[in-house]
């Protein structure tokens, strides 16, 4: 989050958006311009590109404990 606050309003609207349309809703579907499974070992499993930004993030699997 500290991050993103220091990048111009434009930018980050655009990474928060596609953030939430494609993290939001399949975090693992791969493309070939978007979101790539990096390999291993890398500190995390994906990579979202946004125009020149890059966001690593990891996925966890949902637990299915009550």
């Amino acid at each position: 989050m500290e991050d993103l606050k220091k990048l111009r309003a434009s930018n980050r609207t655009a990474i928060l958006d596609e953030i939430e349309q494609i993290l939001g809703v399949n975090p693992t579907l791969e493309s070939k311009a978007k979101v790539k499974l990096l390999r291993q070992p890398a500190p995390s499993q994906y990579r979202l590109r946004v125009a020149d930004f890059r966001i690593f993030y990891d996925v966890k699997e949902a637990s299915t404990d009550p």
